[in-house]
């Protein structure tokens, strides 16, 4: 008996070393190609792909790309366009032992021409930019700064008795190598050609007057605490501690709620007290204004609207 269990074991064994999995012949599955976003452009005979959010073009090769010539020139209007695609396929070295990445495209999802990848911060830009030239009564100084994350602030002085007008902005490179900025409150764009430590905004022809273009200069680090931003954010970190809740200024940022800094009813009154004198707040505006203040960036915007008016 002992010896027929040890024979249907022995046969037990060797039936799954024969069915189950060989590591030295089976060739492992490869994975589906993934769908990538970029921007298409062919020259001549060359073809390249940005995928967005990067700033490297690839050379594109593969079996699918003849499919994707033929879509891209359908679509073209002018030699060397550059259009929004949507391509499966992968990165890989184009010769082996080269170190030559190329994107191998398998197939084709879609393509627009009238489409391009969404502007990204670069680091390289991060910094205070400035100009000053002259208007018929005085010098105007503006000033621009390009935060890491892509936020911007441009402040322009144009009174010796008021405080400097702020806008905030959106900034990103294009893959044609030049900056844009989204000016969110007047909901416009604004385009400048990039070269070392300056930025050169081109002026539209009906508003140049004797300057068709604002060259702005790097002069220093991006200032995160310029302008209106800074002093509510150190008010505000100041009053909280004042009430026993530990903030530092640092860690707040525009999206911050006003309701997660003072976390009671008294403290959010001590913040209403402080903001009639500090801000100042008009009647009319403790009424109405304020109770519709829910985060730091709509004190800040009351903060300008202040500063703007005077005393």
């Amino acid at each position: 008996m002992v010896r027929y269990i040890l024979f249907l074991l022995l046969s037990m064994l060797l039936l799954l070393a024969c069915n189950g999995p060989s590591k030295g012949n089976d060739v492992p599955t490869p994975a589906a190609d993934p769908i990538w976003d970029g921007e298409l452009q062919f020259t001549g005979k060359d073809a390249r792909f940005l995928v967005c959010s990067s700033s490297i073009r690839y050379v594109l090769v593969g079996p699918g790309l003849d499919t994707v010539q033929k879509l891209y020139d359908s679509q073209r209007s002018v030699p060397g366009q550059r259009m929004k695609a949507w391509l499966t396929g992968h990165l890989a070295e184009q010769h082996p032992g080269q170190h030559d990445t190329a994107f191998i495209v398998s197939r084709i999802e879609h393509i627009d021409a009238t489409l391009s990848c969404p502007p990204k911060p670069r680091a390289a830009l991060v910094g205070r930019y400035s100009v000053t030239f002259a208007d018929p009564l005085r010098n105007r100084e503006v000033v621009l700064y390009l935060q890491p994350k892509g936020e911007a602030l441009m402040t322009t002085s144009i009174s010796d008795t008021k405080l400097p007008m702020e806008q905030d902005g959106i900034w990103g490179v294009l893959s044609n190598g030049t900056l844009d900025i989204l000016w969110k409150q007047l909901d416009m764009h604004s385009t400048y050609t990039v070269t070392e430590n300056t930025l050169t905004l081109s002026m539209p022809k009906n508003i140049q007057g004797d300057q068709d273009a604002l060259v702005f200069t790097r002069n220093g680090p991006a200032d995160h605490m310029a302008g209106a931003q800074g002093q509510v954010l150190m008010w505000l970190a100041a009053t909280a501690n004042a009430q026993g809740f530990k903030v530092n200024s640092d860690t707040l940022s525009k999206a911050t709620l006003i309701a997660g800094i003072f976390r009671s009813p008294e403290a959010l009154h001590a913040l209403r007290d402080s903001a009639i004198t500090w801000l100042p707040l008009l009647p009319d505006q403790l009424r109405t204004d304020w109770p519709a203040i829910s985060t730091v960036a709509d004190l800040i915007a009351l903060k300008r609207l202040s500063d703007q008016r005077g005393p």
